[in-house]
């Protein structure tokens, strides 16, 4: 009953979501254009209704049902198929860069340097002379093609496309371990052509990186809770990628909670749940404490992987605050050393919420809005920051980036408007709470739109699973862990 309750909760939580990532992606659209607010809320209410409501009208229709059914059958599992939109997306990468062929921006500028520095057996030390300010997985990846090639003005370009090969090829199986029968391409199709995965390729961002190793962490839990393979070989496998993953973002950390809620509601036996869970949290610590020793004996601190966190914490809730990114708080913490800002930060930002409660509130409704609401990282970087294009080329590209993460919530949400559809399986269930875990973090921290980038490979098999039924049936949803008992 609990389980029943739980997944339930974490579903119709979910759905809103849904419904609130394309509310605040028209809202967030116009009142960037037009800088009214009321206005804006009035055209995305307005907006969403004239969406949806057809959807709706329409949910028993002969049209959904043949439409349910061609996406579900219509893009074929061969490996041929496979590697064709492999080459799909990665032509339209290379073709976005060689159209606007621009350089690192940033934190990207900064983590290179780090990688570097590495390279040529230097400190990993920032300009400002902080030794654990950021986290060090991006540069970890970056520092062998650093020394071998330089900063070379295409490398980032070159790592990307094979990062997104490696995000297709895990996404693909993620799939195939979550749905079983079903083994289409769907989801790597959606990858291949999703616009702000094809407008970031020339960006250097972390989250390029943790979107395969979260995706990969995803798959290889799925196989260990299934037990028909190596259960600690594989948990301890989850571990690592997760250590590799946490170590890139740092917010991973905690996400074996995600984990914890998925054994529950799939009624995994104790002892397999213990397992897993431990040799996972034992995988992690394996990757992650050599790093955090270094930091003890660098910083002469317990520092598990960095100290920005409570700098971002502080920015991210104060008086000052927008929601988004700021350099600077009410009060300027970049006088401090990184051990005493972070403590500092900590301090400052809880004792405002505290305080302010009310606004606290409103402020995390803002940070809602900004991380649902836009899914243009690339072409902001890319284009206005990188290339200072900001005319209409850009308004045209970050209308595609945006109409595409609105057609992204409309596939998932057009099942549901089904009558009698239930999708509460344990593995659709798992995607779902991932997906919460990072939305709770942005509402508490410093918010942004490329944050929910490394889920996108759990978006597209979610988007598949979706579709992985025939039109009309009605049933428990999309797939779960094959030899999982489920009450």
């Amino acid at each position: 009953m609990l389980a029943r309750l739980l997944s339930l909760t974490i579903d119709k939580l979910f759905l809103a979501s849904a419904l609130l990532a394309i509310v605040s992606t028209i809202y967030l659209s116009f009142m960037l254009a037009t800088g009214r607010m009321g206005l804006s809320a009035l055209i995305a209410i307005l907006g969403s209704a004239l969406i949806l409501l057809p959807l709706y009208l329409c949910r028993n229709s002969d049209f959904l049902n043949r439409l349910l059914s061609y996406l579900s059958r219509g893009i074929s599992e061969s490996k041929r198929v496979f590697w064709i939109l492999v080459v799909l997306g990665l032509a339209l990468r290379v073709l976005w860069y060689l159209m606007y062929p621009s350089r690192p921006q940033s934190d990207g500028i900064v983590y290179l340097s780090l990688a570097d520095n590495l390279a040529q057996g230097l400190a990993y030390l920032d300009d400002r002379g902080d030794y654990a300010y950021w986290p060090p997985g991006y540069s970890f990846f970056l520092m062998p093609f650093v020394y071998a090639f330089g900063k070379a003005a295409w490398l980032t370009i070159a790592l990307n496309l094979l990062l997104f090969v490696a995000a297709a090829w895990t996404t693909k199986g993620l799939l195939s371990q979550a749905l079983g029968t079903y083994k289409g391409n769907l989801a790597v199709a959606l990858l291949a052509v999703w616009p702000n995965l094809i407008f970031s390729a020339p960006a250097a961002s972390k989250e390029l990186l943790a979107l395969p190793l979260l995706t990969a962490a995803v798959w290889t839990y799925l196989i260990a809770v299934e037990g028909r393979r190596s259960v600690w070989g594989f948990s301890l496998l989850t571990g690592l990628l997760l250590g590799a993953s946490s170590l890139t973002q740092p917010s991973l950390m905690l996400l074996p909670a995600a984990f914890a809620v998925h054994l529950f509601v799939a009624q995994v036996r104790v002892g397999r749940a213990l397992a897993v869970l431990g040799l996972t949290v034992a995988g992690m610590i394996m990757v992650i404490s050599p790093w955090s020793n270094r930091n003890q004996a660098v910083l002469g601190a317990s520092v598990p992987i960095s100290t920005n966190g409570g700098d971002v914490f502080y920015r991210a809730n104060n008086a000052d605050a927008t929601g988004g990114y700021q350099a600077k708080a009410e009060v300027d913490l970049r006088k401090f050393g990184e051990i005493e800002r972070g403590k500092l930060g900590y301090e400052l930002g809880s004792k405002w919420i505290r305080e302010n409660p009310v606004l606290f509130a409103q402020l995390a409704v803002k940070k809602t809005i900004i991380f649902l609401g836009d899914n243009s990282y690339g072409v902001y970087w890319n284009l206005k920051r990188s290339l200072h294009v900001s005319d209409g080329q850009f308004v045209l590209f970050k209308a595609v980036s945006n109409l595409g993460w609105i057609a992204l919530w409309l596939l998932i949400l057009l099942p549901a408007f089904k009558t009698g559809w239930s999708w509460r399986a344990p593995v659709t269930v798992l995607i779902q709470t991932i997906f919460l875990y990072f939305f709770l973090i942005d509402c508490v921290y410093e918010a942004g739109s490329r944050h929910h980038m490394p889920l996108a490979g759990l978006l597209a098999v979610l988007v598949a699973g979706v579709f992985s039924r025939r039109a009309g049936e009605v049933g428990q949803g999309p797939g779960e862990p094959k030899a999982t008992p489920v009450a």
